[in-house]
């Protein structure tokens, strides 16, 4: 049985949260409900559950507020959130789990599951780099990703990144002063998601650039770069007008 908190501000989300936990997670146990950053502390504080269902936005703070409050995070999250373009960014750049609000069900199972079925954790990892893009610019360089893999994590400096390339279900990364890439289980498709409002522009099928490591580009029918660490990428005809046009924001 998981024992979990569900703090949010709005008395409905916590019901509509608590009805779908209780119907369709029964290994869920909900201990307490909190509304306010304050509330929410003594309540985890005195009941330490294992899962904290955790809005964003509260009436009092924020999500971050809460958990600077804790000398040490015993327990995992899974964010709800509605807004905050870059709050949600941030949980995503380090692979925290997150749902949208209005909360649908099935990713509420999807969610919780995830968190029951996982068998390792580098939660105190993924806060701490939570916490220092929070306090950044989203359009830093010096933004810090979680990469997964297949053993955990690798946590990197997104301006380190050179480019991605699709492998099947996995992508490549390749990093500055890296001779071997590092072998990501996420296909290119959510990376791309991830990085398009940064300093990266997808080039072909197979990859994504970072174009702030671009040396040199070619002409031709699509043509192609060539980085600063010497590799070749083409660039594909249909994406040759966004890449121009990603180079003409420098």
């Amino acid at each position: 049985m998981i024992n979990a908190i569900i703090v949010d501000d709005e008395i409905n989300c916590v019901d509509v949260l608590r009805v779908m936990l209780n119907t369709s997670c029964p290994y869920v146990k909900i201990i307490g409900t909190a509304h306010d950053v304050d509330e929410a502390y003594e309540l985890i504080s005195t009941k330490k559950p294992d899962l904290v269902y955790l809005d964003i936005e509260l009436i009092s703070g924020t999500a971050f507020d809460l958990l600077q409050k804790f000398k040490e995070i015993t327990f995992d999250i899974i964010f709800t959130t509605a807004y905050n373009h870059y709050a949600l960014k941030a949980i995503k750049f380090n692979c925290l789990q997150y749902i949208l609000k209005p909360i649908d069900r099935e990713e509420l199972v999807e969610a919780t599951k995830r968190y029951k079925d996982k068998s390792t954790s580098n939660f105190d990892k993924e806060i701490n780099s939570l916490f220092e893009n929070f306090m950044k610019s989203q359009s830093t360089s010096s933004t810090r990703i979680a990469l997964p893999t297949i053993d955990g994590f690798e946590f990197i400096e997104i301006n380190e990144i050179t480019k991605l390339e699709a492998d099947g279900v996995y992508t490549w990364i390749y990093i500055i002063g890296k001779e071997k890439p590092i072998i990501c289980t996420k296909i290119l498709k959510h990376f791309d998601e991830l990085l398009s409002d940064l300093q990266f522009v997808r080039v072909h099928r197979k990859y994504i650039i970072n174009i702030n490591h671009i040396k040199k580009y070619y002409k031709g029918d699509g043509g192609y770069v060539v980085l600063e660490d010497g590799n070749k990428v083409e660039i594909s005809r249909r994406r040759k007008d966004d890449f121009l046009n990603s180079l003409n924001k420098l």
